[in-house]
């Protein structure tokens, strides 16, 4: 029923009423513990200069790769990055990145990058 009303309501797109959400939603599944969870999408955002790559790409790369990150546990999973802005500045992080954990260039990794 809608609230308030006793009609029987038509809900369109899987919504549920606020008094069924608990019984409707499911616990979350997570990626990166208590932090990205899988089946979602995640964006970072900022002024510019904020180190939003920063954060991201560390993230991003744990997931693809399955290991630890910020000491929390992850859940190795596909990665779709889109570099909305600042894509020569992320292949300069990504670089850096491979080099900082000892990854050649090439290896195969659940990671697709998006560059605009």
């Amino acid at each position: 029923a809608t609230p308030g009303t006793g009609a029987p309501a038509r809900l369109h797109f899987g919504s549920v009423w606020f008094s069924d959400a608990d019984h409707a939603l499911e616990e979350p599944e997570w990626l990166i513990d208590d932090l990205l969870t899988r089946g979602d999408m995640s964006l970072v955002y900022g002024p510019s200069k904020s180190g939003k790559s920063f954060l991201a790409t560390p993230l991003s790369m744990a997931i693809a790769r399955g290991e630890p990150v910020f000491d929390r546990k992850v859940r190795r999973g596909g990665v779709v990055y889109i570099a909305a802005e600042g894509r020569k500045g992320f292949k300069k992080r990504l670089k850096a990145y491979r080099i900082e954990n000892g990854i050649k260039a090439g290896t195969d990794l659940p990671f697709l990058l998006v560059p605009a």
